[in-house]
């Protein structure tokens, strides 16, 4: 391994492993900082040790006896009634001083080994000496681990406080250069330090009770960052030496055999030198170089194979679109039928009134011709006549020009490829694809056209045709359903059941008067005469339902406004389509 590669292994480690030493160095000092209370939080909570610390002294002395168990706040008691006291225990040096009335005063006496406290006040008619038990007093339970509770006595200028680990009662005298002098001359304060904060409150008995909390860090928290690093540093340095007297002459090994394959080259086998996990790597690699031998020349005799099963391949696919052809002649030729049968059957209801009027005007002419031969020729019954016959006239050609507008509109296709065939439809594809193309008619005018439709339902059937009615009756609600002032909604929904599927077509338009009803799907008939268009729309719409998709569509009137068509198909449109 060269010099350089083994400088960035290892200061890649000395950075790995330095990274959870940070993350424990960056929590270790959130953590201090986030514990840490502020002065104002730090007076309150003072304030409340303060007042549930002289409840429990006013509630242990209403409750202390002679002859009574002591509560846990004293340590022994004594009660002087007239001239004697009165007591388990000998009665301390300091009976005679004197003693205010309840709270009453806290008065420290020293001896030899410690100093103890004493409450001492004075009713009318006895005198009362507790001595308290300072531990129980102190070690209430506090908000957190870094708090602490001490008393001060500001005349005899002493902090007194509990040992952390033995949880004896230490004193401590303030002098004047003492950070804790302004808890002598301030009532209520709160004082922050670098390791210490402190927060004073007095008393009712004088003394100050104080809210320690402490902020330092552990002091062997700096010997052991620095051995952790140096730890570090070792680890960096060793293991990359040993990556390379170890690991990186088996991995030149797998270089060179990789060259080796890269140039085709299989017979190149890796050395054998100790019986260990790497050793199993190369035991392995050289098995995996006789499989891709074994691989290659198997490839070689599957892809003559392939050769020869690709070109029976382009015979079958050959043989397979002379099979399409023929199927697309057969269902442009049904088509083809179809659409003949519904232009003869459109052609009929015309070609009938032009019988009848030419019948009546045949007869109008005679009659014209009978008033002619008259002696007395009426000019009132011969104007009247002319005019009979100029109507009938009139009829005539608009049933002429009706049918020459219908020839044009519904010439036969020649070209039937445009068309299709009968394949496998996704319905909801076809139905948005529908839509989208007759977006600049619906979207200028502000209309909503919405499609529900699951994407599962699937039938056999000829899509240009289903699509061609679902493009007549968007066509026939925008031209007929809507005022230019209007912006509707038309709802295409689907649904599906064993055998068909059925389509509702549903818009919020004006709607088709009831006497229109059972003509609806006559020629020439529409629901707004004034409009442009030859009224053959909703006509063809059933025609090409009934003849080529074998399906049925009715009107369905409702009660919001509108119109609602609901279209029937089957799954699997059958190959032979009815006759008209």
């Amino acid at each position: 391994m060269t010099t350089h590669l083994r400088r960035r292994i290892g200061f890649g480690l000395f950075l790995l492993l330095l990274l959870p030493l940070g993350f424990y160095e960056a929590r270790s000092l959130l953590a201090s900082s986030s514990q840490r209370l502020n002065p104002a939080t730090l007076q309150s909570l003072v304030i409340s040790y303060q007042w549930q610390l002289q409840q429990r002294l006013v509630q242990a002395v209403s409750a202390t006896q002679l002859q009574a168990p002591l509560p846990p706040e004293f340590s022994a008691y004594w009660q002087k009634d007239q001239q004697t006291w009165q007591g388990k225990r000998r009665v301390p040096s300091l009976a005679e001083a004197s003693c205010p009335p309840a709270p009453g005063r806290i008065i420290p006496l020293a001896s030899a080994h410690r100093i103890q406290l004493y409450l001492c006040m004075e009713q009318p008619t006895q005198k009362q000496l507790f001595l308290l038990n300072v531990p129980a007093l102190l070690s209430q339970p506090l908000a957190l681990e870094t708090l602490s509770l001490a008393l001060v006595d500001p005349e005899q200028q002493r902090l007194f406080q509990l040992d952390a680990h033995s949880g004896d009662l230490l004193t401590t005298p303030i002098l004047k250069d003492s950070p804790h002098q302004p808890m002598l001359t301030s009532t209520n304060n709160t004082q922050l330090g670098t390791t210490l904060d402190a927060s004073w409150v007095t008393t009712s008995f004088g003394w100050r009770l104080v809210l320690l909390q402490h902020h330092e860090r552990d002091p062997w928290h700096w010997l052991w960052l620095t051995a952790t690093l140096g730890l570090c540093l070792l680890l960096s340095w060793t293991l990359p030496a040993w990556l390379g007297g170890y690991i990186y002459r088996r991995f030149r090994y797998l270089t060179q055999a990789a060259a080796q394959i890269a140039l085709g080259n299989f017979t190149f086998r890796l050395p054998s030198e100790t019986h260990d996990e790497l050793e199993l790597i190369n035991t392995v690699f050289n098995r995996m170089l006789d499989e891709i031998q074994i691989q290659k020349q198997r490839l070689q005799e599957q892809n003559d194979a392939l050769q020869a099963g690709n070109e029976s391949l382009q015979e079958t696919l050959e043989t397979v679109q002379n099979m399409q052809s023929e199927r697309f002649v057969t269902a442009s030729s049904i088509l083809q039928h179809a659409e003949s049968q519904i232009l003869r059957q459109l052609l009929k209801w015309p070609i009938q009134q032009m019988t009848e009027l030419s019948h009546r005007l045949q007869q109008q002419q005679e009659l014209l011709d009978s008033q002619l031969h008259q002696t007395a020729i009426d000019r009132n019954q011969l104007h009247q006549s002319s005019q009979n016959a100029l109507a009938l006239f009139e009829q005539l050609q608009i049933k002429l020009n009706q049918a020459h507008d219908l020839l044009d509109h519904y010439r036969p296709e020649t070209n039937k490829e445009d068309l299709g065939e009968k394949q496998h439809i996704h319905l909801a594809p076809l139905l948005q694809e529908t839509v989208h193309r007759l977006l600049p008619h619906w979207q200028p005018q502000g209309h909503q056209v919405y499609i529900r439709c699951s994407p599962h339902i699937t039938l056999d059937s000829y899509p240009l045709a289903i699509a061609q009615v679902i493009n007549n009756l968007m066509m026939n609600a925008l031209h007929h359903g809507f005022t230019p002032d209007d912006a509707g909604e038309i709802v295409i929904s689907v649904k599906q059941d064993a055998q068909h599927v059925v389509i509702t077509f549903r818009d919020n338009g004006c709607g088709i008067p009831v006497k229109l009803e059972e003509k609806l799907f006559q020629p020439f008939q529409s629901a707004n005469p004034g409009t442009t268009g030859n009224s053959l729309g909703l006509y063809l719409t059933r025609q090409l339902i009934q003849q080529l998709l074998n399906g049925s569509i009715i009107y369905q009137p409702t009660e919001s406004p509108g119109a609602c068509f609901i279209i029937t198909l089957p799954l699997d449109v059958a190959a032979e389509q009815p006759g008209i």
